[in-house]
């Protein structure tokens, strides 16, 4: 840039006026974090009562398929016990 542009930019920013804010814009801006602030409140605590959900839901689908798979290797396991005695002509008590 010229120096006469930069000069002219710099009187056209000196002439600027000062900007003073309105008597109520402290309370305005107060009432606008507050009202951000328990937006986000609320949107974290739906994302954690989500979450809580979800983790207990996985919890139950694990549980559930740990006990079924106990219960038929259990199973499968006494079949082969069985099957192994009726060939020795072990008899059952």
């Amino acid at each position: 840039m010229k120096t006469a542009t930069i000069n002219k930019l710099i009187q056209e920013f000196d002439a600027i006026e000062r900007i003073a804010p309105s008597e109520n814009w402290d309370i305005a801006f107060q009432k606008k974090l507050n009202k951000s602030r328990m937006t986000k409140s609320n949107n974290v605590t739906k994302f954690n009562a989500l979450m809580l959900l979800l983790l207990s839901v996985n919890i139950a689908f694990i549980w559930n398929a740990s006990k079924t798979e106990n219960t038929k290797s259990v199973d499968s396991r006494n079949e082969t016990f069985k099957i192994i005695s009726e060939e020795l002509l072990i008899p059952n008590n």
